[in-house]
């Protein structure tokens, strides 16, 4: 993890000018998204967390002095951030600690096409199924029959349908993570990427 982080993010500190601050802002947003969505239950919630992290960035740039990684900085800036929220707003407390994280992320149009795409290859890989796991995840995942009802239309032990059930969703797993490129996961779209970095720039300029 550590040589893909190098490869894709230099480990030099960037230059703090402001006329280059939005091509930094551009190249770590991603990165910075995809932490604060594991903090963070929806995008607004996370683009608030980055827009202060780059602010903070900027105001403390005579701290870094290239004792660590860039990378790492930056995104120890992001961390806390997100903790400050959620210590701050009891909505986002309640939602951290029981992981209720049902965001708002997903309804963007852009990933109702990913989770149709996701459907496709569910679809796909249940069909591949050996027939004997093929029948029992159909009857006891989408029929949502019991584990009894299940053994008696398929006419075998109910410890058969558990031991097939369990190997099914195991075989479907495989298949699913071997289609998904994770470095893609938690996409940042660049239409809100622009609308964030123009909001930091302005609120860099008024601070100046």
């Amino acid at each position: 993890m550590e040589k893909a982080e190098k490869n894709k993010y230099s480990s030099d500190a960037p230059a703090y000018d402001i006329s280059q601050f939005e091509l930094i802002i551009r190249k770590y947003n991603p990165m910075l998204f995809r932490i604060g969505m594991s903090y963070l239950p929806s995008r607004e919630d996370v683009e608030d967390a980055m827009q202060n992290t780059w602010m903070k960035s900027f105001e403390k740039k005579d701290k870094f002095k290239n004792q660590s990684k860039f990378t790492t900085w930056i995104c120890r800036i992001m961390i806390n951030e997100c903790l400050m929220q959620i210590r701050k707003s009891k909505r986002l407390k309640v939602l951290y600690k029981e992981g209720n994280f049902n965001s708002s992320f997903l309804d963007d149009p852009a990933h109702r096409m990913t989770k149709q795409q996701v459907i496709l290859w569910m679809e796909e890989a249940v069909q591949k199924l050996p027939p004997v796991y093929r029948s029992v995840y159909m009857i006891r995942e989408i029929e949502g029959m019991t584990v009894e009802e299940s053994a008696n239309i398929l006419n075998v032990s109910v410890e058969n349908v558990k031991v097939r059930l369990h190997r099914a969703k195991k075989i479907l797993k495989q298949e699913l993570i071997s289609r998904v490129p994770v470095s893609e996961l938690f996409e940042y779209h660049r239409r809100y990427c622009d609308k964030l970095t123009a909001r930091i720039l302005t609120r860099l300029h008024d601070h100046l």
